[in-house]
């Protein structure tokens, strides 16, 4: 079986004859005869049923095009990426919802392995934001309508900076009596901490809110209190102050990469792959 076979196949069923596929290749009628033949004989089945002068799919032919029509597609999509021209510069949007953190990481691996990207980066967006805008967004749920993969799950640690945080862990008696910083209301390491107060029973009120990230590790350097700490997504920042265990099951969430896209072009791809590169390194 090769690519022509395959190629004839198709211009068969879509021109409904092998006189009309002939003529849209500019082959001879017995070439395209031929390849026909051959893929059948391959196949040890019948692809078309004879009506007259015009040929109908056979019940193995139709499954057998669903899957054919489907592969050159991608085929093709693969062509044409591969000859797109490098010195064109390929803008790609970024929404991320989570791990600002690593945005600087992300553009520096992206600056070096795909120089000719030009990247558009949005952290804060309101509730009237249109989604479609971004080719990808980093979050912590799967985005709704898109197509969705899991990144990295990581545990959620304690970032403690008092005299007692050189151990390993903490306890539940020591959060409590300990002031707590916290994410604002609606992000979503807020809703871990609230999963967290239904699971063990408790009851622990924030006393120091934001919605800045790097807000909150300053905080926990100048030992204002303790939070909640993703080990991976805030991976490189945690050197002025501890990571602690709790005692009892660690928090964790799992990030996600969502695009709007169902099949991604070249650069997009290479984009996704270095996005999963800096997450898993």
């Amino acid at each position: 079986m090769n690519l022509n076979q395959l190629t004839y196949f198709l211009m068969v069923v879509d021109n409904g004859s092998v006189t009309q596929a002939a003529k849209k290749a500019f082959v001879s009628q017995a070439a395209v005869s031929k390849m026909i033949h051959q893929l059948e004989n391959e196949l040890g089945t019948e692809l078309f049923i004879h009506e007259g002068r015009s040929l109908k799919l056979s019940r193995e032919g139709k499954l057998f095009y669903s899957y054919v029509s489907d592969s050159l597609h991608l085929l093709n999509r693969g062509v044409q990426s591969l000859n797109q021209i490098d010195t064109d510069y390929y803008p790609v949007s970024i929404l991320f919802k989570v791990a600002s953190p690593l945005i600087v990481k992300i553009v520096m691996q992206i600056k070096q392995e795909l120089p000719n990207v030009k990247l558009n980066i949005t952290q804060h967006i309101n509730g009237d934001t249109d989604l479609e805008q971004f080719d990808f967004i980093v979050n912590d749920e799967p985005q709704l309508h898109f197509k969705s993969e899991p990144v990295i799950t990581e545990d959620i640690l304690i970032g403690w900076n008092f005299s007692s945080g050189s151990k390993k862990y903490v306890t539940l008696d020591e959060l409590q009596q300990t002031p707590c910083i916290a994410m604002s209301p609606g992000h979503s390491l807020r809703g871990i901490l609230d999963t967290f107060n239904a699971d063990f029973h408790l009851k622990i009120v924030p006393q120091y809110e934001t919605d800045d990230p790097s807000t909150i590790r300053h905080l926990i350097e100048n030992q204002i209190g303790w939070s909640f700490v993703p080990t991976k997504s805030w991976s490189g920042i945690k050197e002025n102050f501890n990571l602690v265990q709790l005692q009892k099951n660690l928090p964790h969430r799992t990030i996600y990469l969502n695009t709007k896209h169902q099949l991604l072009s070249r650069p997009l791809q290479e984009v996704r792959n270095e996005i999963f590169n800096v997450f898993n390194s």
